[in-house]
């Protein structure tokens, strides 16, 4: 969806905008919903529009009345996500607040063989964490919130040593109704089981429970993708976290990076902070994207672009002496192939980091990839030939 926003009022918090594709114009305006910051759309008639770009007094107005609606009826495209709280503006008179202050960044050092997986990986779950024979989740902060329940924690165990058999198992924790186990619980289940899912799993609509309440087209676009195992992964944990007002951060920061990746976002959504429903949105847009050609069913996915991508983009930035990283697509390579890389996170690199960078790239490469196949620690989830 292309959106042009001709006139933002930073005074009266709102914004007018116009989607290209219906030609409708809208007015927004910020809201929460939990711990996520977004907008609503309401419809404007082209004579608001018109009146409103020329009286900026007229628009702040309607938005005040638009803040103080009971009912969303005129809201555009929210169909199925919860009604925010509104943001109001500051009183008449009173100066926004200053910017707060960034905090200095930690000092890092720049040495490749000391970044390596310093932290675990944000873009999975499921990855291998050096030194340590078990799977780990997201996050430090995410481990001690939700430590990873024993049964998900063994199969993860298992697929790690090349059995996938534990689909079932998963399988059983989404569909049993006792509430003796917790979302936590659930919400793990489901991603281990995107990752080692099928396509049979993925056109069977039952197998995800926490997906039913998910947009019908949503859905169906994406037990449809064949072995586009990102992009259903990344959105199937989406929507579950956003349908479920999941609460902590950290698992936002632990799907979002992997998803910008995949999305084809346009430009007014790049100057904007990605939201769980912009993010959402985008993603579905680009499964009809032709763009987005690795994943359509045209083209047999493959690794390779992102490991080539990974290569170059190190190269190029240690060149330049600028800032470089591989956290975004670290994860997913390492889950993968089963072969963890450096961990870099907006570093200059030095020599032996990009040493590190280059080598990981050419032993992914050198690795067996079938296009079109879905691999797992380096395990066909099909039950054909490993990549070692």
């Amino acid at each position: 969806m292309s959106i042009r926003t001709p006139f933002v009022s930073r005074a009266r918090l709102f914004t007018l905008g116009i989607d290209d594709e219906t030609g409708r114009g809208f007015l927004a305006i910020p809201v929460s919903i939990g711990a996520i910051d977004t907008h609503e759309r309401y419809a404007l008639t082209p004579e608001q529009l018109e009146r409103f770009l020329a009286d900026e007094d007229a628009a702040g107005d309607f938005a005040d009345e638009c803040r103080a609606r009971e009912h969303d009826s005129l809201l555009l495209g929210e169909q199925g996500w919860r009604r925010g709280t509104p943001i109001a503006p500051p009183p008449a008179g009173t100066p926004l607040p200053p910017r707060p202050a960034r905090a200095p960044a930690a000092p890092r050092t720049d040495a490749a063989d000391a970044i390596r997986a310093s932290e675990p990986p944000a873009g999975t779950w499921f990855g291998p964490e050096p030194g340590v024979d078990l799977p780990i989740v997201a996050t430090p902060h995410l481990r001690e919130l939700a430590p990873l329940d024993a049964r998900v924690a063994a199969v993860a165990a298992a697929a790690r040593a090349g059995d996938l058999s534990g689909r079932e198992a998963l399988v059983d924790l989404l569909h049993d109704a006792s509430d003796d186990i917790l979302l936590e619980t659930r919400l793990q289940a489901q991603r281990l089981l995107v990752v080692l899912a099928r396509d049979e799993d993925f056109a069977d609509p039952t197998t995800f429970r926490y997906l039913d309440d998910a947009p019908e087209e949503l859905l169906h676009d994406v037990a449809g993708l064949g072995r586009r195992m990102q992009a259903r992964s990344a959105i199937d944990v989406l929507v579950r976290v956003g349908r479920g007002h999941w609460r902590d951060q950290d698992v936002r920061r632990s799907i979002i990076p992997s998803l910008l990746m995949l999305v084809d976002r346009s430009d007014d959504e790049r100057r904007e902070e990605p939201t769980l429903v912009s993010l959402a949105k985008s993603a579905h847009r680009t499964l009809q994207d032709e763009s987005a050609t690795y994943l359509l069913s045209g083209q047999p996915w493959s690794p390779r672009p992102a490991i080539e991508r990974m290569r170059a983009g190190a190269i190029k930035a240690h060149a330049s002496g600028s800032r470089s990283a591989t956290w975004f697509l670290a994860p997913d390579l390492s889950l993968w192939s089963g072969i963890p890389g450096p961990y870099l996170k907006d570093v200059v690199l030095t020599d032996d980091d990009l040493a590190a960078v280059v080598g990981w790239a050419d032993a992914l490469d050198a690795l067996p990839w079938v296009a079109g196949r879905k691999y797992v620690h380096g395990h066909d989830v099909d039950g054909g030939p490993s990549l070692r």
